[in-house]
């Protein structure tokens, strides 16, 4: 019983030093703490998280109905974190900058998904499918208008969704040509992005009504 006595008492200073330490963090000492009223533990772990800038792009990820893998390569893509030919060159591996989509120009976050001819056709048409007019070719004019444009539970989840899978499938594609020497047509692409989006979109019943009025394939010229 003295032994178990002993624990408890150590166990209780090491979780009064623990709380002093946090208390700490967060701006307060020993009077504050007896003076509150009531303990909101909300308010300190905020207190502790501290005040940080939200990057314009947090609406298109975090709210993003995704797959989880293309959210994730959606979130490597605006951070520039894949790992495209101009960045591997800048790690010292010596490779062909060249796109392997279109093979005109250089590799890069920006050309692969904004500028490259054949992704291009990609968005052009889905952006067609879901009635979305958007003249922008710059990744950061890119983001901060799909911010804008995709508020709200319905129209506006169906455009963050298939803005991950597009980005999503791109890559895919891309991997494919260079590393399984295959290539699909971007008429191929945008209907299996298409009908990805659909599959995805089926788990969540508040998405039926615009889902129904995007059940068609958009021509593509």
């Amino acid at each position: 019983m003295v032994l178990m006595a002993k624990r408890q008492r150590a166990e209780n200073v090491e979780r009064e030093e623990k709380a002093k330490k946090y208390f700490t963090k967060v701006g307060m000492n020993e009077d504050d703490d007896q003076q509150m009223e009531k303990c909101s533990i909300r308010g300190l772990y905020r207190s502790l998280q501290g005040v940080f800038q939200k990057v314009t792009w947090r609406k298109l990820v975090c709210n993003n109905k995704g797959r989880p893998k293309w959210i994730f390569i959606l979130r490597l893509a605006i951070q520039q974190r894949l790992a495209t030919k101009d960045w591997l060159a800048r790690w010292g591996v010596d490779i062909d900058q060249t796109c392997s989509l279109c093979n005109k120009e250089n590799e890069t976050v920006q050309h692969i998904f904004f500028k490259c001819e054949i992704t291009g056709k990609i968005w052009n048409g889905l952006l067609r499918w879901q009635g979305i007019q958007s003249s922008h070719n710059n990744r950061q004019d890119v983001i901060t208008w799909m911010v804008k444009a995709t508020k709200g539970k319905s129209s506006r989840a169906a455009s963050r969704m298939t803005l991950a899978a597009a980005v999503y499938h791109c890559w895919q594609e891309r991997n494919f040509v260079i590393f399984q020497k295959k290539r699909r047509t971007t008429t191929s692409l945008i209907k299996h992005i298409i009908q990805e989006v659909h599959i995805r979109a089926a788990r969540f019943p508040y998405l039926d009504k615009v889902m129904t009025t995007l059940n068609w394939y958009p021509e593509i010229s």
